[in-house]
């Protein structure tokens, strides 16, 4: 193969000019290579496509399981902040259940790898109650509440103003602070 530098001619196989070491263009590596380039850009957009739609619409979606809010045999829905939400509001929830209801068999189930969605399921009778915990965020109970999705919203922190103007024609509020 000649060298288009110095015009060397090197061996068949040769990638680099023996001479002055130049890159030699070898027949089919740019089609290949052209090829492997626009496999890994494919692959990048697709995964960035992947982690945008998970982050937007899936990760922060205020909506638990279909198959667990539909179910008649949800008596609480709680959502918002994830502070409360993950561990307090869920023993505060199961202890309800058992003191309060006289509910037996009583658990906390993570929905999730994170525990945003948890539900706390027991016995009560014959049937299954169930107090669904979504703990997306603070700014999600507003949403939720707005959304008759929930039926208590968690906040740790103070309510803004905009979230109160946005939603008080909808919403009955009442603020109680627990620690």
């Amino acid at each position: 193969m000649k060298c288009k530098k110095c015009g060397h001619e090197n061996d068949k196989d040769a990638r680099f000019c023996e001479k002055c070491g130049e890159p030699l263009a070898v027949a089919g590596d740019k089609q290949k290579l052209k090829k492997t380039v626009y496999a890994v850009v494919f692959i990048l957009v697709l995964t960035i496509l992947f982690w945008l739609i998970y982050d937007k619409y899936i990760k922060h979606s205020p909506n638990v399981e279909s198959n667990i809010t539909d179910n008649k045999s949800v008596i609480l829905k709680i959502a918002g902040s994830n502070t409360i939400g993950a561990e307090l509001i869920p023993e505060l929830s199961k202890k309800y259940m058992e003191t309060r209801l006289g509910a037996k068999d009583v658990k906390i189930e993570k929905k999730d790898a994170e525990g945003l969605e948890q539900i706390v399921k027991g016995v009560l009778g014959n049937d299954t109650i169930k107090i669904v915990i979504s703990s997306h965020g603070s700014g999600m109970a507003f949403e939720m509440l707005k959304m008759d999705s929930a039926d208590i919203g968690m906040s740790s922190r103070e309510i803004e103003k905009y979230e109160i103007t946005e939603n008080v024609n909808k919403l009955k509020t009442s603020e109680h602070i627990l620690a």
